[in-house]
């Protein structure tokens, strides 16, 4: 009985002693789509621009092989997040080609996926995560 007395009397001293010593600090999900500072591709976007041609004569040679292609009619605008440590994350399309995800879709959404980190974008001061959007010309 003195056992659960004791208990009783020195649970609730043991649970209200613990103090808390620090605050939470709110977590900003806020995604902006114009900063001070926008995002940019790592060596700029005349690079980004370069690498997307590269990259779109090379599908071609693998789409068409031995055959003259120029250009395909049309564009794949792609959106995507760059997060305040450059990372590129949820790629939506905003323009298809082909309403049924088809090869220049899944091959904008490699692209992006295979793109390095980007130097993210500022407001006040401070890195943001900001939505960009970026248009595939075939």
């Amino acid at each position: 009985m003195k056992q659960l007395f004791l208990i009783l009397v020195l649970l609730p001293i043991t649970l209200f002693a613990q103090k808390q010593t620090g605050k939470i600090a709110p977590v900003d999900t806020t995604v902006y789509n114009v900063v001070e500072k926008m995002p940019e591709y790592p060596g700029g976007m005349k690079t980004l621009a370069h690498e997307l041609m590269e990259y779109r004569s090379k599908l071609y040679e693998r789409l068409y092989p031995g055959q003259p292609v120029d250009r395909i009619n049309g564009r794949v605008i792609v959106s995507f997040i760059v997060h305040e440590d450059g990372q590129i994350t949820d790629p939506v399309f905003v323009r298809t080609l082909d309403p049924n995800i088809g090869i220049f879709e899944k091959e904008a959404l490699k692209f992006i996926k295979s793109m390095p980190r980007w130097i993210p974008g500022e407001s006040r001061g401070k890195k943001v995560k900001v939505r960009c959007t970026l248009p595939f010309p075939f």
